[in-house]
C-alpha cells in the first residue's frame, strides 16, 4: 500500500496523517478529519508496540466521529530491535495484509498497514472493537468464553491442517524450523539457571532434575514434534487478546498476531485464562490425567512403544510428553520402569 510515512511514535499521528492513511487503504472518498484525538492503550500489555485508539472528527456535515486502533513498532529502542529481529512485525503486517480475510475467526479489519523492510518501522489501522468486551487473563474465562475460544482454535487449526502452502507463501515461518533448534537449546539453558531459583519453593528435586536434563534433549523432543502434522496458530492465544460479543463467530474476535506461525502442535487453551475456582473444579482426576499422559507417551515415543534397541531415549521421550501434556509441574513423574506404559 503507498500512503504516508510511518510515524516513529504516536506523537506522529495527525488528522492529516489518518486522512491519507485512510485514502490509501481504499477509502477514496474519506471527508477531511478536522481533529484527532489519540490515547495510549494497553499500557504495560503491548511490550512490543505501541498501541493507540484514535478518535477522528471529520469536517463539518461529513459524518459522526470514528474510532480506530493505531498499532505502531515499540517506543522502547531494544524492544523495537528484538521485534525486527524475530519478524513480529513484519509478521503481524503480512497476517493483516495477506491472510487475515480468509481465517476462519474475526479479526479487526485492516483500514490501512505499511512496513519497512530496513528500520522495521510499522504501522496498522485496525478496527476499533470497543462495542465488544475485552477478555481479562486476572478475573479468568466464564465456561462460555472457554467454549467460544476453543471452538475458534479448532476452526483455525482445521482449516490450515496440513494445508500450511499459502501461510508460507505469506511469509509466515515455523516455530519449528530445523535451523532454529541450536539457539532454542542454547537459550534455555542459557535461561535454566536463572529461573531455576525463582521456580524452587513449586518444584520438588525430582522436577528439577528433570528441567535440567530436557535441556540436554531438548533437540530431540523437537525432532518428534517435527514430524507431527503442520498448521496455522496464533502464538499468543490467550485471553487478553480476545474480544467477546454476542454469540456467533462475529461475536468472538482475536488480535495481536506477531507471533502467528506454522506450528505441529495445536493451540492449547492455557489454564491461566481460567478463573481460578474454575480451574481447580475442572482439574482432571489423577486417574484420567494418567490415562492422557500415557497415550502422549505411546504417540511420542520412537517407534510408538518401548525399545530395548533405543537404550533410554524412550523413557526420556515420555518424560518429555509428561512435561509438555501435564497440566501441573507438580505431577510431572518418571517412569518406573523405562516404559511408556508404566504411568499411574
Amino acid at each position: 500500500m503507498a500512503g504516508p510515512r510511518i510515524p516513529d511514535t504516536g506523537e506522529g499521528l495527525t488528522a492529516a496523517w489518518l486522512r491519507e492513511a485512510l485514502v490509501a487503504g481504499g477509502r477514496a472518498n474519506c471527508p477531511p478529519v478536522r481533529e484527532l484525538r489519540c490515547e495510549a492503550i494497553g499500557e504495560g500489555l503491548g511490550l512490543m508496540g505501541e498501541i493507540l485508539r484514535c478518535e477522528a472528527t471529520f469536517a463539518d456535515g461529513a459524518g459522526p466521529p470514528e474510532s480506530v486502533i493505531v498499532k505502531l513498532a515499540s517506543r522502547k529502542r531494544a524492544n523495537r530491535r528484538l521485534g525486527g529481529r524475530w519478524g513480529m512485525y513484519r509478521r503481524e503486517y503480512n497476517f493483516y495484509r495477506h491472510l487475515a480475510s480468509g481465517v476462519p475467526l474475526r479479526t479487526p479489519e485492516l483500514l490501512y498497514g505499511d512496513y519497512d523492510t530496513r528500520s522495521h518501522r510499522f504501522v496498522l489501522v485496525l478496527e476499533d472493537l470497543g462495542g465488544m468486551a475485552a477478555g481479562d487473563q486476572v478475573d479468568g474465562a466464564s465456561p462460555e468464553q472457554v467454549r467460544r475460544a476453543v471452538r475458534a482454535a479448532a476452526r483455525l487449526h482445521g482449516e490450515y491442517w496440513n494445508r500450511v502452502e499459502s501461510l508460507a507463501a505469506a511469509g509466515l515461518g515455523e516455530t519449528l524450523a530445523p535451523r532454529l533448534w541450536l539457539g532454542l537449546q542454547i537459550l534455555y539453558l542459557a535461561s535454566l539457571p536463572r529461573s531455576l531459583p525463582r521456580l524452587a519453593d513449586g518444584w520438588s528435586a525430582e522436577v528439577r532434575e528433570l528441567a535440567e536434563e530436557y535441556g540436554f534433549r531438548l533437540a530431540d523432543h523437537l525432532t518428534h514434534l517435527s514430524a507431527e502434522p503442520r498448521t496455522f496458530v496464533h502464538g499468543d492465544y490467550r485471553l487478553d487478546n480476545m474480544f467477546f460479543g454476542d454469540g456467533g463467530r462475529d461475536g468472538f474476535a482475536v488480535l495481536d498476531w506477531q507471533n502467528a506461525a506454522i506450528a505441529t502442535a495445536p493451540t492449547t487453551w492455557p489454564t491461566s485464562s481460567r478463573a481460578v475456582s474454575r480451574r481447580r473444579s475442572a482439574t482432571p482426576s489423577r486417574k484420567t490425567r494418567s490415562a492422557s499422559i500415557t497415550k502422549s507417551c505411546a504417540v511420542w515415543a520412537p517407534g510408538n512403544s518401548p525399545s530395548s534397541a533405543a537404550g533410554g531415549s524412550t523413557a526420556r521421550a515420555c518424560w518429555v510428553a509428561w512435561c509438555c501434556r501435564s497440566s501441573s509441574p507438580a505431577n510431572w513423574r518418571r517412569p518406573r520402569n523405562g516404559s511408556c506404559d508404566s504411568r499411574t
